[in-house]
């Protein structure tokens, strides 16, 4: 089962100067294409443990001129549906690869820099969901997830994971409860809004911490600039969807959509794939899109708002 975090529309907020309701892709990357072959490391099956801006450095799409990565002890990528059939995703969210961190024994971290462009909110979403390892020293044991994601001011664009400087914002996400298979993933979308508005001249590092769930991993990982924050309710198994797919898999039906929002489709990529106005009904048509997973965004009137979606 796939837990979705509700987004909903952006609270609005008080400027000096009023800033033009504008959304820009900083960095967006479903981890599918790395620099190199990945080779599994001698402690374990379909597990990696290459520095993770060996692999992924560039690979993922955006503006914000990201795509170097810091990190702690080993932080891996993980095989989905390896050659070794270890690693299984029967959502087919995660794709081939995603990021792995550990808890129980080390204190693992990821962090990426990126310029926010001037603008006052760095909004993230990504899916997290605990996972177990085969070798390199596990079990570690499975448990909800739950990632601190700290976001600090970087002046010099040169960021030193021992030594991080001002923190600007923080937020806590937790995912949802394990699989019952360990080796399983059962993937939470979560969602944070981060303050960057004091930063001091907009070059700004987010950094990714695992703080429950001996082990965990992250994937899809979408981080954008904002002039809005990006607003979440709790996870709640009887909560309304906010965005949803028809029978067909043909249109996006949008809760609390304004019958005249602009609105926006990017690939995992940060590239737009679809735009215009939404029906009178919220509901956009999908049909010609490829399967794959998507972020929506649209603005209106009162507000701005950010999802995800996948077509199967």
């Amino acid at each position: 089962m796939r837990h979705i975090y509700l987004f909903t529309i952006g609270t609005p907020f008080a400027l000096t100067t009023p800033l033009v309701a504008q959304t820009i892709t900083l960095y967006s990357n479903a981890f599918t294409s790395p620099n190199m072959a990945v080779t599994t490391a001698a402690c374990g099956t379909d597990i990696s443990q290459q520095a993770v801006n060996d692999l992924w450095a560039g690979t993922g799409g955006g503006t914000g001129g990201g795509g170097n990565w810091a990190q702690t002890f080993t932080v891996e990528t993980l095989l989905i549906n390896g050659p070794g059939n270890v690693y299984t995703d029967q959502a087919g969210i995660g794709g081939d690869y995603c990021i792995g961190l550990q808890t129980a024994q080390q204190n693992d971290k990821a962090a990426l820099t990126l310029d926010s462009d001037g603008l006052p909110y760095v909004n993230l979403t990504m899916d997290i969901s605990g996972i177990e390892v085969s070798g390199c020293g596990a079990p570690f044991g499975t448990a909800a997830p739950i990632f601190q994601v700290t976001v600090f001011d970087t002046p010099s664009g040169a960021f030193n994971i021992n030594s991080p400087g001002m923190v600007l914002d923080d937020a806590t996400l937790t995912g949802g409860p394990p699989s019952s298979d360990p080796f399983s993933f059962n993937w939470t979308t979560v969602g944070a809004a981060l303050d960057v508005s004091a930063s001091s001249n907009g070059t700004v590092t987010v950094l990714i911490d695992l703080q429950a769930s001996g082990y965990a991993a992250f994937d899809n990982l979408d981080i954008s600039a904002d002039t809005s924050p990006l607003s979440i309710s709790e996870d709640s198994p009887t909560s309304e969807a906010m965005i949803w797919l028809d029978a067909n898999g043909a249109r996006v039906g949008v809760r609390s959509m304004e019958p005249n929002a602009t609105w926006m489709i990017r690939d995992v990529h940060g590239k737009t794939v679809s735009h215009g106005r939404s029906m009178s009904d919220g509901g956009l048509d999908v049909s010609q899109l490829p399967k794959g997973a998507y972020i929506l965004s649209w603005s209106g009137d009162h507000g701005t708002g950010h999802g995800r979606f996948i077509l199967p």
